[in-house]
């Protein structure tokens, strides 16, 4: 039967866009009976890969035939679903659908929030709340989003147009389950993530690379560093993004202490520099370009954390991102077996952020690298300490500091591992800072450069 169902909800969308189908509504009456009698059902609409709500209608009392309420839910939820704009038919093959089987809702008797919270089992029990006219309802599945109980009311409070608090005004409350019939598809990724500063940024040729990272680990040896302080396997790194010729051995000198981990993925979390989006988008390909060899990105953790946390795929970010980019022939180095995930950032929070990066860093199997340079065309004097109060910051892990005037490119990315390392009781140590006029000789415009790691 869930084929069916779901097979009569597209095909009641395809109707609206006038689409062709072939679906056979008589014949799926006949062999499945209930279609024909009264049931309640709300569609879902959602995209993928990332599992955003893309339309949602339901009915929450059984009023007519099942089939029905399937075609004229599925109809609105794609068309008039106030949320959105009308469902296009190009968007169709990036869309999956849902249909929720509503049971019969029953009152929920409940003295004070105590009292409910005792009553109510998240994920089982959809809720409708009614208080004079207003009136809203969340399915089971919202807990999923919204699993703190003060959380989930707030919300279905705000939903219902009153205050947040309103469950303090003791509304009217039903319960129902739910029986969920859900399209299987599966999101096609794209073949490569094609590099774009190589030749730039880094050489094009895999031997010039490797001839880069040899000079660079001679510069590395010779530097005097205590057994403690080598012997710490960090569970993510800071590092800059610039050209390798300015802040190569700044990164290196960070890669070189992951030389003790057995990662299964490293994921790079980078600024987004020509491409402005809400939120964050990861890298939906099978592999990364890279002058030694692609590499294997990670689809099915990357799948499964982009339904988590709604990551999207902005394609246009992806294109020329420098930010990202120019970690991978570290990786494909230090690490040339391990798959990677690239994600890149844009309009987003930096606690939206670290929430993401304390899901990546509780997880054993991961390194999380966090690409972001300092401050761009200070005279040298002002870079070193406008650049002093980012490397204070990360150091103390202290966001006050940070907010002090710390300039970065990465500013997000450094306040969520910050945030983040907070959350999850971990150190940080400051590896290397330098400026361009290192490498340069050009102290009136500079750019400045951190690597640091956290443990």
């Amino acid at each position: 039967m869930e084929e069916t169902i779901i097979a009569l909800a597209k095909t009641a969308i395809l109707v609206a866009l006038n689409e062709p189908t072939d679906f056979n509504l008589t014949s799926a009456r006949q062999n499945f009976p209930r279609l024909n009698q009264q049931g309640a059902v709300f569609v879902t609409l959602r995209t993928i890969p990332n599992h955003k709500l893309r339309g949602c209608i339901g009915s929450l009392i059984a009023h007519r035939p099942l089939y029905k309420d399937i075609i004229l839910n599925a109809q609105a939820s794609a068309l008039k679903d106030s949320r959105f704009k009308p469902l296009k038919k190009e968007e169709l093959k990036d869309i999956t659908i849902e249909v929720s089987l509503l049971s019969k809702p029953k009152p929920l008797e409940y003295k004070n929030r105590e009292d409910l919270i005792k009553k109510i089992e998240p994920l089982r029990d959809g809720v409708t709340l009614t208080l004079g006219q207003h009136r809203a309802t969340y399915l089971p599945s919202v807990w999923q989003e919204l699993k703190d109980f003060d959380d989930f009311f707030g919300s279905l409070c705000l939903k219902a147009g009153l205050k947040k608090s309103c469950l303090n005004q003791h509304p009217k409350l039903e319960s129902y389950q739910t029986t969920k019939y859900k399209e299987k598809k599966e999101f096609t990724f794209q073949e490569l993530r094609k590099a774009s500063v190589n030749g730039t940024f880094y050489p094009k040729e895999c031997n010039k690379i490797e001839e880069q990272f040899k000079v660079f680990n001679q510069q590395f040896n010779s530097y005097k560093i205590k057994k403690t302080i080598r012997s710490i396997q960090p569970k993510a790194l800071l590092v800059p993004h610039a050209g390798y010729i300015y802040s190569g051995f700044t990164a290196n000198f960070a890669y070189r202490f992951l030389d003790k981990t057995s990662p299964k993925r490293i994921i790079v979390i980078g600024p987004s520099h020509h491409y402005l989006f809400k939120g964050i988008s990861g890298s939906f390909y099978n592999r990364f370009e890279t002058p030694c060899a692609n590499i294997s990105i990670d689809k099915a953790y990357l799948t499964s954390l982009s339904q988590k946390f709604s990551i999207d795929f902005q394609e246009k970010a992806h294109l020329n991102e420098h930010s990202t980019e120019v970690q991978m022939p570290f990786i494909k180095q230090y690490f040339p077996n391990t798959p990677i995930i690239e994600l890149i950032y844009s309009d987003i929070s930096a606690k939206s952020l670290a929430t993401i990066m304390v899901a990546l860093l509780k997880n054993p199997d991961n390194i999380v690298i966090i690409s972001s340079d300092l401050s761009h065309f200070y005279p040298l004097e002002k870079a070193k300490k406008v650049d002093n109060i980012c490397l204070s910051a990360v150091s103390q892990l202290n966001i006050k500091i940070l907010h002090r005037g710390c300039k970065a490119c990465g500013f997000k990315g450094i306040e969520a591992i910050i945030l983040a390392s907070k959350a999850l009781n971990l150190k940080s140590k400051l590896l290397d800072y330098k400026t361009s006029a290192d490498a340069y000789g050009k102290k009136e415009s500079v750019v400045g450069y951190l690597s640091a790691m956290f443990y």
